[in-house]
């Protein structure tokens, strides 16, 4: 017989309609007249009173009233996201341990937990991810209004399916995420690659909130990037995670850690830095330090490896021909200068007519970054379906 399980959140799958584009353009603009949003989204004044019913019935907005300068007569009340009313909680899965966090769905930290990994197999590993989830659930001040689960991973992730396809840095392959994490919670839960939601973090919560179209690039032990577009009626933005860092730069080149030779991701990840230096044997952080206090070959090993960084970002200009780029990880590391490094390398690399239009940005991210990655991907759910929950669906091939 088959069983229930968590839904994976579909994001291709999910309802463009009236009701997600109210509530995301509450999300966007708010505080927010009705009025407004009639104007906004084109609907009726009727369809957005009845609609902002529903999300006022589901307490997903809240009323406030309006600015009494606003104008002449009684001041309108204004719409805004209740992202204080509603909980998620946010996992990141590393190689040597499980970080969680419960947030609420303004990207404010409540609390949050770490478990170490003493077994890699992914049933061991997503049992522990289970125990975040059930403690940081028991720790919301409302256990019954924690949405769902957001869950980044590093690799090749199938965020339609649920499915871990290929994962280097943990060394998974073909995980089905949802039906394993069954056994230890009844939450839904939202997977997609680190790097993604790392970029809808970005989109929601840091720079580039407004911002319809960019580039997120993040460089630490791994490279990689996630591409993001805007279009539809209505207007949707789509987030494509890349293997930008496994990108051949030389078929003949250093072993990465995907098994390859060669890739982006062994000439400007962090991990390059030691034989940069002539010191295989030390960690990057300690590279990263003698680049600071001066030492020459530790600030070489970072010129170099920033100047691969640098030629893969140039290769995205040229295909993609995007507008802003935001950088994460270890080329903004105090004292290194990298992200200057990096824009000077990529003036002088990008093709005339290009270069003027693209803008290389540092990620406006706090510490919490990785964590704020795991609630944007379940904001980014609750906003697309215009509710604050997700149903189940049947176990695959049960």
């Amino acid at each position: 017989m088959s069983s229930a399980v968590p839904e994976p959140i579909r994001f291709e799958d999910m309802s463009t309609g009236n009701r997600a584009t109210v509530l995301q353009a509450v999300r966007d603009m708010g505080p927010i007249s009705r009025a407004d949003l009639a104007r906004l989204t084109g609907f009726s004044a009727t369809s957005v009173s009845r609609i902002v019913e529903e999300l006022k019935g589901q307490d997903l907005v809240v009323e406030a009233p309006g600015n009494l300068e606003s104008g002449p007569g009684r001041p309108p009340t204004l719409l805004s996201l209740n992202d204080r009313g509603w909980f998620a909680v946010a996992v990141n899965v590393f190689p040597d341990r499980v970080h969680g966090g419960l947030t609420d769905l303004g990207g404010r930290v409540l609390a949050d937990e770490t478990l170490w990994v003493t077994d890699p197999a992914p049933e061991a590993v997503l049992a522990l991810v289970g125990r975040v989830v059930e403690q940081l659930r028991r720790d919301a001040p409302n256990p019954e209004r924690v949405v769902g689960i957001g869950l980044a991973v590093p690799g090749v992730v199938d965020a339609r399916r649920g499915e871990i396809r290929y994962s280097p840095p943990i060394g998974w392959r073909a995980v089905d995420v949802p039906s394993v994490l069954a056994r230890y919670t009844s939450l839904p839960v939202v997977l997609d690659n680190w790097v993604s939601a790392r970029a809808r973090a970005e989109r929601w919560f840091g720079g580039a909130t407004g911002v319809d179209e960019f580039v997120y690039i993040h460089a630490s032990r791994g490279i990689g990037a996630s591409v993001v577009r805007s279009g539809g009626i209505p207007p949707r933005q789509t987030f494509v995670s890349t293997e930008f860092g496994h990108v051949v730069v030389n078929p003949e080149g250093p072993r990465c850690r995907c098994g390859r030779r060669g890739c982006l991701e062994a000439y400007a990840s962090a991990d390059a830095l030691p034989r940069y230096a002539g010191q295989p044997d030390r960690r990057p952080e300690e590279i990263l330090a003698a680049a600071r206090a001066g030492d020459p070959d530790a600030r070489q090993a970072v010129a170099e490896t920033l100047g691969y960084l640098a030629l893969g970002i140039v290769s995205l200009i040229h295909m993609l021909n995007p507008n802003r780029m935001y950088v994460d990880g270890w080329p903004l590391t105090d004292g290194i200068d990298g992200l200057a490094f990096l824009r000077r390398a990529v003036d002088e690399r990008v093709l005339e007519g290009m270069k003027e239009q693209v803008s290389l940005e540092p990620t406006r991210l706090t510490e919490w970054g990785p964590l704020i990655g795991g609630v944007a991907l379940v904001l980014d759910a609750v906003l697309s379906r215009g509710e604050a929950h997700v149903k189940p669906v049947e176990v695959r091939g049960a």
